[in-house]
């Protein structure tokens, strides 16, 4: 069963306000966007209590406070290698303090970020990056017709060489 929603105490006050003015509840709801069983909810809680605010909720209290999340969030930022592991041993050694390695993730979550390393892309190699200024120097003033015709005398010797290999360059 999922959670209630929760009605803020201004929200609340303007509820109770417009059922003591005479409106249905269904008219209520309406207006400010709840159920009519929230309405009826608002209006009992009040007559109880005599107040609208909400009770303090017994709870696990929370392992780390906005701002160490938000401090933990920006060291992520900063250096997005570290994972949640490395997080953790960061925040243990700035903050004293030990939390599990799930709580570190649920907070990056929260910020659309990951407790894992980011997908690393290969280096070029020297060499690799020689051959390609050699090609660009080579063919720096070549038109689109003669590149098409280039990449086609590639796909045929391709072809060749491995049928396999046909589909790895389309020319359109």
């Amino acid at each position: 069963m999922g959670s209630k929603k929760c009605i803020s105490s201004p929200v609340k006050k303007l509820i109770l306000r417009s059922v003591q003015n005479g409106n249905s509840f269904r008219k209520t709801a309406q207006l400010y966007g709840v159920g009519k069983s929230a309405v009826g909810q608002v209006m009992k809680r009040f007559e109880l209590t005599r107040s609208t605010k909400n009770k303090n909720q017994s709870g696990r209290p929370r392992k780390t406070t906005r701002n160490q999340d938000k401090k933990l969030v920006i060291l992520s930022i900063e250096n997005p290698r570290l994972t949640a592991v490395d997080l953790n041993i960061q925040k243990r050694c700035f903050y004293g303090m030990n939390c599990s390695i799930s709580t570190i993730k649920r907070c990056l979550c929260h910020a659309n970020l990951f407790g894992r390393r980011p997908a690393k892309k290969p280096l070029v190699s020297l060499k690799n990056r020689n051959a390609r200024m050699e090609f660009a120097s080579k063919h720096l003033k070549w038109s689109s017709q003669n590149g098409q015709k280039f990449f086609l005398v590639t796909k045929a010797n391709l072809c060749c060489l491995d049928p396999m290999e046909s589909g790895m360059f389309d020319v359109h």
